[in-house]
């Protein structure tokens, strides 16, 4: 008999015994400081590409580019920032292809994010 995982959100049931290929991360970006704190969050799925990002499809695209390493994420590699300094940290759970998925990273400001990341954290 094979164990059934449930997820904290109540979310499908998976077997524990059955290889799971996809990916479901729940993302988050937290920017700002004292009163002005903004936080969103998001679910991303892909392979289908479903969740409640507003650019699913690029996202996916770009974590299956850099096989869900998010520190090798295409980003836009011609663009170019400021050294203003207005910290942005971005989080990722779940799981990508079976494997599973802890990521957290404080960027200087978000147009350092942007470029780093692409589509992934524009939540």
């Amino acid at each position: 008999m094979s164990a059934v995982i449930v997820d904290q959100h109540g979310g499908a049931a998976l077997r524990a015994d059955e290889p799971q290929l996809g990916a479901k991360l729940q993302l988050t970006k937290v920017a700002g400081a004292g009163n002005s704190v903004k936080r969103l969050e998001r679910v991303l799925l892909c392979n289908p590409v479903g969740g409640d990002h507003p650019n699913g499809d690029a996202a996916c695209h770009d974590l299956g580019v850099a096989s869900s390493d998010f520190d090798r994420l295409p980003g836009d590699p011609q663009g170019v920032c400021g050294a203003g300094y207005d910290p942005v940290t971005v989080t990722a759970r779940g799981a990508w292809e079976g494997k599973r998925v802890n990521f957290e990273k404080t960027y200087d400001n978000p147009c350092k994010l942007r470029l780093h990341t692409g589509p992934v954290f524009e939540l």
